[in-house]
């Protein structure tokens, strides 16, 4: 659920702009060696050619990683933390013995200025009623 999560709303909608090292053709459009670009991860984790029904979020789906935290030499260092995290919430938030329940407004996302275009939430009003386990 985690993956599929940041692959339809991941934390960075875009990366630093790049520059094209050579001339490239992609999808019928010439991009110059020199052109700027701005590289957007939220397209990238929809491409068709990658994901069945790449705008429907499907956290029982098994998919292949997303971009959401960048890859290769510049994929994020945090990333493993950041997973693991939301891994544990979504235990808690699931498992009847923590009685989580949602309170308050609806989450909501803002931009954030820690990366160049990210989202981040509010705040998530919730409640834990713990349960004796038996």
């Amino acid at each position: 659920m985690v993956q599929e999560t940041l692959r339809y709303v991941p934390p960075t909608v875009e990366l630093v702009p790049r520059q094209a090292l050579r001339d490239v053709q992609i999808d019928g459009h010439t991009i110059k060696a020199g052109d700027r670009l701005r590289l957007m991860v939220t397209k990238a984790n929809r491409d068709q050619t990658r994901y069945t029904d790449p705008d429907t979020f499907d956290p029982t789906h098994e998919r292949a990683l997303p971009l959401s935290f960048s890859a290769g030499p510049h994929y994020c260092i945090g990333a493993q933390l950041a997973i693991t995290m939301a891994e544990r919430l979504c235990q808690v938030l699931t498992d009847p013995a923590y009685g989580a329940q949602l309170t308050g407004p609806t989450p909501s996302f803002h931009r954030t200025l820690t990366a160049p275009v990210a989202l981040g939430i509010d705040a998530v009003h919730l409640q834990l009623h713990p349960r004796e386990r038996v």
